[in-house]
């Protein structure tokens, strides 16, 4: 277990990215560097680091891509334990004025993602009993799938609650098992909101389910249930 404290710098490879991982380092944390490319740049600041008597890992990751984002907060809290300090500096720039941009260069811009703080990811947890089930009903597996991958891409946790109540919902009503599509997209967005929520409140990834339930099962609430059972009712 590091003793340090632990410092994850988005885009850390150059740049003020860079400048921040170093200035971690000097005060004594130990320092995730995430790079998207920029392999050599990335190695070059870790050497720094550690030239400096500091310590430091590499971590490549597409911050703008949601699911390898959460994937890489995931790995890095089951690996080292937790992250105490999280810099989103990652960002890309097209220049142009914002009537002249194409689509695509604005949502490659808008698309890198900070992950939510602290007190937003507090509020989720309380409001998890409110969060109401989508009532999207389909036949069909393709449309089904297609319904599921558009809520895993909105990058909203309030939408992944969402998805994960409704399943369970779409269970309790049938009285069946989950079809293999139901059960995958709903243990995915559990892994992508439980990674988001690990991050944010600073737990480690496993400890979250006891979290949400110890909140919700505060009193004022209808006694401590799982998630599992809040999302049946």
């Amino acid at each position: 277990m590091i003793e340090k404290r632990v410092a994850l710098v988005t885009g850390a490879s150059r740049g003020i990215g860079r400048a921040i991982a170093l200035r971690l380092a000097e005060d004594g944390c130990f320092v995730i560097i995430n790079y998207r490319g920029a392999k050599e740049k990335a190695e070059e600041v870790k050497a720094e680091i550690e030239n400096r008597g500091g310590e430091a890992m590499l971590y490549p990751c597409d911050v703008a891509d949601f699911e390898a984002c959460g994937a890489m907060f995931q790995d890095v809290i089951q690996t080292i334990g937790r992250i105490d300090v999280l810099v989103n500096n990652a960002g890309i720039v097209k220049d142009g004025l914002l009537m002249a941009m194409k689509e695509e260069d604005f949502s490659k811009v808008v698309d890198v993602n900070p992950v939510i703080s602290r007190e937003q990811a507090e509020t989720l947890v309380r409001d998890i009993p409110n969060i109401e089930v989508d009532h999207f009903t389909s036949h069909s597996m393709r449309l089904s799938s297609e319904h599921y991958q558009e809520v895993l891409q909105s990058h909203d946790c309030g939408d992944l609650v969402q998805l994960i109540k409704t399943v369970y919902a779409k269970s309790k009503r049938s009285g069946r098992r989950l079809s293999q599509v139901d059960q995958r997209y709903r243990k995915r967005a559990e892994e992508l909101l439980h990674g988001e929520l690990s991050v944010a409140l600073g737990i480690p990834f496993h400890e979250v389910p006891a979290y949400i339930e110890s909140v919700i099962g505060k009193p004022g609430r209808k006694g401590k249930k799982s998630e599992a059972s809040k999302a049946e009712e």
